[in-house]
């Protein structure tokens, strides 16, 4: 079957041409002119140049979306960035700010002492079991 016999065969190979499914093989047709052969390779070469320069054009507007919104939000992103990079630096334990933490409070004399439940935990599972 010819694939350029009617219009919906044509768009149809067209379509299947851009993802390279359709090869310049697909017009080794019998009985047509050289002629109008030359004309239709012409026509499906131009096709496949115009169509790679709109998809291309296409990326290119994609990418330059993308790297404007990047760009609209980077100021968000860096200062979680540097606010997560400064809650890196304060011990979950400390409750008191850094110039008064070097003071003892409740809660390191009770870990000290060991009466916290996780120190507990911690001591009967490293105990050895008599078996």
């Amino acid at each position: 079957m010819n694939p350029y016999f009617s219009l919906f065969e044509s768009s149809q190979s067209l379509f299947w041409a851009s993802f390279g499914g359709v090869g310049i093989d697909s017009f080794e047709l019998t009985g047509i002119k050289t002629y109008t052969r030359f004309w239709g390779l012409l026509m499906f070469g131009s096709y496949s140049v115009i169509n790679v320069i709109v998809l291309l054009n296409l990326l290119i507007a994609m990418m330059s979306n993308s790297y404007a919104m990047i760009t609209e939000h980077s100021d968000i992103e860096w200062k979680f960035a540097r606010t997560r990079l400064w809650l890196s630096y304060f011990e979950e334990s400390a409750t008191l700010p850094p110039p008064f933490n070097i003071f003892p409070t409740p809660k390191h004399i009770i870990k000290l002492l060991g009466m916290r439940k996780e120190d507990k935990l911690r001591r009967m599972s490293t105990r050895v079991r008599p078996t």
